[in-house]
């Protein structure tokens, strides 16, 4: 597996799996949301310098994406995690 900082290509895939019925299910904002919606968070998320994106990949699928939301008042960080759908179940959580 590899890891690698998060590109604007990467946008159409993790909007498609933020859309995921599982993957709403477990998160804060479980709504559906427009692809021009995903696209304004997204642009502004990986201009952020608070945030820090990442997606892990092998050789044929892109595995999922991990993004850390950092605190400056705390020194934290929130942490979010989504599997590509597509790759669940097969040990890469």
């Amino acid at each position: 597996m590899q890891i690698r900082s998060i590109t604007e290509e990467d946008s159409k895939d993790i909007f498609i799996w933020r859309n995921d019925e599982l993957s709403r299910s477990m998160s804060l904002n479980s709504k559906i949301i427009t692809f021009n919606e995903h696209q304004d968070w997204f642009i502004k998320a990986i201009n952020d310098k608070n945030i820090h994106f990442f997606i892990g990949e092998n050789e044929a699928s892109k595995l999922g994406v991990v993004r850390f939301n950092f605190n400056s008042k705390n020194n934290s960080s929130e942490l979010s995690i989504n599997i590509n759908p597509l790759m669940r179940n097969k040990s890469y959580g």
